[in-house]
């Protein structure tokens, strides 16, 4: 499976040795809310699903309205699209149903055509 997201691969490689070097220490189990959001977006295209999948599910499992709210709309929109495609949603059903409307219509519309795992 490939989750297409911009950026090229020679420029995410120095940003992704840091987040696997840092994933491989356990140094990520304090990590704020967005960068774990950003983890996973990072880790998505580079085929490390198992990394992403694994942040996504924290994040996913972690979210309630504060953290949901305090979120940029690109980052809630990858959180959204990642969880549908690794089939981890939003653990908390109030967040899981307040959160696509944070995002542009655009974004609404584009997580709506994802495809799931």
């Amino acid at each position: 499976m490939e989750v297409a997201f911009g950026g090229t691969a020679a420029a995410k490689a120095p940003s992704m040795e840091t987040t696997l070097s840092m994933l491989e220490n356990g140094l990520d189990r304090r990590l704020p809310m967005d960068r774990r959001v950003a983890f996973a977006i990072l880790l998505a295209p580079t085929q490390r699903m198992d990394l992403a999948a694994e942040q996504v599910r924290q994040c996913n499992e972690q979210l309630n309205e504060r953290s949901v709210r305090s979120l940029s709309a690109g980052q809630l929109n990858g959180t959204l699209y990642l969880g549908k495609v690794f089939g981890s949603p939003i653990a908390d059903e109030k967040e899981r149903a307040i959160a696509p409307g944070l995002l542009p219509a655009a974004s609404r519309a584009q997580l709506a055509g994802a495809a799931t795992r």
